[in-house]
């Protein structure tokens, strides 16, 4: 074994590569992945050393077979710590096991599929409320859908006409994340304006949080779903479930399952609107199989296209476009020794991306997932909802939605983006859109 460090990227004094990972984060893992074959790769971050993890047999080592070393890293915990909290995202060892085990039957298949209704019929209620030759930025109306239908069916709330409450304070808070912000940078307690916006927006959602749990526990009778079970295990003296657990649980679940969703839908209406024989194969195929009715649950075994469209899109766009950990002891991944402590990347848009996996990488080809593509390829190649026992708790939930989602709304509405100018991203803990992402709807006749 090498006490070497892994090759990298030259970087500049000082700073090492600090400026390209901030300015162009995800082209620049991509070209790390095409410069160093070797499987991990060093990056110098203004004095402090990243390995980023390319070869799928690291991935799999860190997130699956030897996960009970690795931890998310100090520095992710510190920043999300004041949203978040104890929630799954960020708690670890028994304590999360504990959780995740409390909150993982709402996501169980049965349940999922007792979901499948509202998915449906609030996806047409959303589109109902779409006028022809609008003109709208389609982020928002893909984070309403996506959060209604998490408030209902998780929390048993109808938030419909009320998504501001929360997906506006959500957008005050994410400012702060953008490695290009300074106030990134800073303490929160830091008196600039991303940072005054972060603080109200903490204090409308914490508000929303409250009120939620009080009207919940209001009930005479408590509906079966995943806020029951949070509260009941709140109140059992046995768990480990607080008041201020239960807060960071909810927040964490309700950001987490209608965030990324309302994500991959977007970029999947941008890809769509960039290919024409796509969006013919996706249309003759939601027309056939609904016959102008909304997609159920019955219908998702002969969506097969549309399961493509979606693979291809979470290929290219993965909302968790990098997925972080770090080693609580000190750890051997290939030739390397890696100290305890060593931030850990390993790159969802990149590893996607790889012309060693999938040929022509950058092109949205749908069809590359005929003739069992996952099969063939090398486990954890392909990991838009990570990977391991840390998988995204939400990615069945996740899924269903948008195989009902799609063809319902496709069969019923072209969608065209309007910007001249191809996407542009923003890029934090998550991939979003630079901006509004502006789309004119067109009713089919």
């Amino acid at each position: 074994m090498s006490s070497e460090t892994p090759p990298g990227p030259d970087g500049v004094p000082v700073l090492g590569n600090a400026i390209e990972s901030i300015r162009s984060p995800m082209e620049f893992r991509k070209e790390c992945i095409q410069s160093f074959d070797d499987g991990i790769v060093s990056i110098n971050l203004a004095g402090t050393t990243m390995y980023m993890l390319t070869d799928p047999d690291y991935i799999e080592q860190v997130l699956v077979t030897g996960d009970e070393h690795f931890i998310k890293p100090a520095e992710m915990r510190d920043q999300l710590v004041g949203v978040f909290g104890q929630g799954l995202l960020l708690s670890e060892n028994e304590f999360w096991r504990e959780q995740r085990n409390t909150i993982n039957p709402a996501f169980y298949p049965e349940k999922i599929q007792s979901y499948t209704d509202t998915m449906s019929e609030f996806t047409q209620r959303l589109i109902d409320g779409w006028d022809d030759q609008e003109t709208f930025n389609i982020r928002w109306e893909m984070d309403r859908l996506a959060l209604q239908i998490v408030m209902k069916t998780l929390f048993g709330v109808d938030f419909y006409g009320n998504e501001a409450d929360i997906l506006t304070p959500i957008k005050q808070i994410n400012k702060r994340y953008t490695p290009s912000n300074i106030s990134s940078h800073l303490p929160a307690w830091a008196p600039t304006g991303p940072n005054r916006a972060y603080q109200e927006g903490k204090a409308a959602l914490a508000k929303q949080v409250e009120q939620l749990i009080q009207d919940h526990r209001a009930l005479d009778d408590r509906p079966d779903n995943l806020l029951t079970t949070l509260i009941e295990a709140t109140d059992d003296e046995d768990h480990q479930m607080t008041p201020e657990v239960l807060r960071d649980e909810i927040t964490t679940v309700a950001l987490g399952a209608s965030g990324p969703v309302g994500l991959a839908l977007t970029y999947t209406w941008y890809l769509l609107s960039q290919d024409d024989v796509a969006s013919r194969k996706l249309l003759d195929e939601a027309e056939e199989v609904l016959g102008g009715d909304p997609a159920t649950l019955e219908d998702m075994s002969e969506l097969t296209y549309t399961e493509k469209v979606i693979n291809e899109s979470l290929r290219l766009y993965p909302p968790v476009w990098s997925v972080l950990r770090e080693p609580e002891i000190d750890v051997e991944i290939g030739d390397y020794d890696v100290p305890e402590g060593t931030p850990l990347s390993m790159t969802p848009w990149a590893i996607h991306r790889n012309d060693d996996y999938f040929e022509a990488p950058d092109e949205f080809r749908p069809e590359r997932w005929d003739g069992g593509l996952e099969e063939e390829l090398p486990d954890y190649a392909y990991i838009p909802f990570g990977a391991g026992p840390r998988t995204c708790i939400g990615k069945r939930f996740a899924l269903t939605e948008m195989t009902l989602a799609i063809p319902t709304i496709f069969q019923q509405y072209e969608i065209d983006y309007v910007p001249d100018d191809p996407m542009e991203f923003s890029v934090a803990h998550i991939l979003e859109p630079a901006g509004d992402v502006e789309m004119t709807v067109r009713k089919r006749e």
